[in-house]
């Protein structure tokens, strides 16, 4: 069964909202698995990633993130 972007989305936001950042997380996680190429997700990804003291995950999410969206990094 494919996952329900909106849905999940959505709950991550609660989450969120709740103070919840590691299972925001996981559900991003879930999205990013699920549509690779989405540059948004991605960078979505590395907003929580800081937002949960993780920079090395960040850094990662936001290059994948800029790959994506056909970004150049210095």
């Amino acid at each position: 069964m494919a996952l329900d972007r909106k849905s999940c989305m959505d709950q991550a936001d609660r989450l969120v909202a709740k103070g919840q950042v590691d299972k925001a997380l996981l559900e991003y996680k879930k999205l990013t698995a699920a549509f690779p190429g989405d540059g948004t997700l991605l960078n979505r990804l590395g907003d929580l990633c800081i937002q949960a003291g993780k920079p090395v995950e960040a850094a990662a999410a936001f290059q994948s993130a800029a790959q994506q969206l056909g970004l150049t990094l210095p």
